[in-house]
This record gives structure tokens, C-alpha cells and sequence, in this order.
């Protein structure tokens, strides 16, 4: 698991637009008033959290039962891919549904045997790109050396592909010139699968969250030179509060933006993480670097 993350889902909101203006939470000083975000005592939009109530700023507030915000942090990177387990993608602004970010992890890549494919095992995909454009219905893949492969995502034949052997995710096979190009990444024969259901590719919560001072935290911890919040390819990474602040929201509600997010529990990690997030190989034991200090 990362160090002490917060994860989030099941708030009702719907369309709500989240800008990276360098963060969630309270304006730099000088900035003027904090944005009008509070807790809700229930998981529905409380009436400081409508739209039209908003300065357009990108804040997560914390108050209690709408008193106020006593807490605010500021959103410092947005991270989606529509392809799980490629490269991810910082958007300045993302729409935040039900079932996480508009057009994240949509699609995902299975093995011969109708096996996810992702970093955990080929860390060679991070490597790889990808853009969807939802009015064109178009998938683009890249590399650092420029365009590999662009085309229409042609739906194929049913699929029902196996996640780590846990539950199981339908979807329909995705044909066009990307799975020559991902298979060649994977060294097998791989193919592109869009998945039934929008939210099916998240691994646990369909939002997630990690502060920047839990991972520098993690890096004064563990001696290392530095670690790359990115390993942990969470939705929402913030800043302005205290290390593993994030561990008291537990079962609570926050204001993001135009959203409001009701909190579950920590995202379990695995040894994804230990990867470097561009080149993809193992050079970082992060699992056991969080378990040091955090007994988790």
C-alpha cells in the first residue's frame, strides 16, 4: 500500500469538473478567501459544494457539518490513463463521476489466456502512451520516440478477462494496429479490451488520493534520495497538510472542486510500485520501505 493513502468513492456527484491549479485546497497567501468547500454530514452535495458556488479553484476543504473549512490542501497533479498500466497522462482538468475520472482506465490489456496484463508483471507497458478521443472514437499510442500506432477502437469479440485471479471483468476485445504494437511491449501475444463497465478497470476505489508530505515522509523514512509519487499512480495527488493527514479521513466527506467524495480505506500496493514509472523496471522496494515505519 502506499504511505497511509486515502481513497475515495461513492460520493453522488456527476460531471463535476476537478482543475489542477497546482492543487486542492486553501489559496496561497495573498490569494484571497479560501474556497467555500466543507464536509458534508451525509454522501450528497451539500449546498457551499454546488456548482455556481465556486471561484473555478481547485480546493479540497475539511470543516465539520458545514462550519467551515478548518483544513485545506491544494490538488498538485491529476493522473489517468485510458489505458491501465500505460503511462500515465496530467491532465490540467478532469471530470469526476461516480465511477471515478471521465475516461480513465477504461481499457486494459489481456494475455492469451484472458489475464490482465499490467506493470505488476510487464513493467515495459509504461513505456507506452495512450490518448482516446472520445468524439472520434480514435486510440493514438506513443512512445518518447513519437506516434506508434493511431486508429478507430473497432469493438471486436466478447471477453471476460481475469483480474489477478480475484474477480472477474467483461468487456469486448479492441481491434486495431495497438495490439501488434502492446504485444511487441509485453513480450507475448496481448490484446487491447474495453472494459463493460466504466469503473471495472480501477483495481479498489475508483478515486484515490495521496498527499505529497506523506511521500516525502516516506522518502525522509526510508534514507532513499527520492521517491516519485507517480509510482503509486493515484488519481489525485494534493499537498498543504500534514504527513499522512489523509489517514484521518477514513469514512468521512470532503469537498474536491465541484465534488464531494465520501472516503473508504487504504488502497492495498503491490510490487507495481516498486517500478520506476518511466522506464518500468524494478529499482525501488517501496512495500517494504512503507512497512519499515508504517507496519502496514
Amino acid at each position: 500500500m502506499p504511505p497511509a493513502p486515502a481513497t475515495a468513492g461513492g460520493g453522488r456527484f456527476a460531471g463535476h469538473p476537478l482543475r489542477n491549479a497546482a492543487g486542492i485546497a486553501g489559496p496561497a497567501p495573498g490569494a484571497g478567501p479560501p474556497a467555500e468547500v466543507t464536509w458534508a454530514r451525509h454522501d450528497v452535495l451539500c449546498e457551499r459544494c454546488r456548482p455556481g458556488r465556486w471561484s473555478g479553484s481547485s480546493e479540497l476543504g475539511r470543516g465539520e457539518g458545514g462550519a467551515g473549512v478548518s483544513e485545506c490542501a491544494r490538488v498538485t497533479r491529476l493522473s489517468v490513463t485510458p489505458v491501465k498500466g500505460l503511462a500515465l497522462n496530467h491532465p490540467d482538468e478532469i471530470v469526476l463521476l461516480r465511477t471515478g475520472a471521465a475516461g480513465d482506465r477504461e481499457f486494459f490489456v489481456i494475455d492469451g489466456r484472458d489475464r490482465l496484463i499490467s506493470i505488476w508483471k510487464t513493467g515495459r507497458l509504461v513505456r507506452l502512451r495512450a490518448a482516446h478521443d472520445t468524439r472520434s472514437g480514435r486510440i493514438t499510442l506513443s512512445s518518447a520516440e513519437g506516434e506508434l500506432c493511431d486508429g478507430p477502437a473497432r469493438p471486436g469479440t466478447p471477453v471476460v478477462a481475469d483480474f489477478y485471479g480475484r474477480r472477474k471483468v467483461p468487456g469486448t476485445v479492441v481491434e486495431g494496429p495497438w495490439n501488434a504494437v502492446l504485444s511487441d511491449a509485453a513480450g507475448e501475444p496481448v490484446r487491447l479490451v474495453r472494459a463493460s463497465d466504466p469503473d471495472a478497470g480501477h483495481d479498489e476505489y475508483p478515486v484515490t488520493l495521496l498527499g505529497d508530505e506523506s511521500v516525502a515522509e516516506l522518502t525522509r523514512r526510508s534514507g532513499a534520495g527520492s521517491v516519485d509519487a507517480r509510482r503509486f499512480r493515484m488519481l489525485i495527488s494534493f499537498s498543504g497538510l500534514s504527513a499522512h493527514a489523509e489517514d484521518s479521513w477514513q469514512g468521512r466527506t470532503i469537498g474536491i472542486g465541484e465534488a464531494v467524495v465520501h472516503v473508504g480505506g487504504p488502497v492495498p500496493r503491490c510490487a507495481a510500485t516498486a517500478r520506476d514509472p518511466d522506464r518500468g523496471a524494478r529499482d525501488l522496494p517501496t512495500v517494504r520501505m512503507i512497512r519499515s515505519y508504517r507496519g502496514v
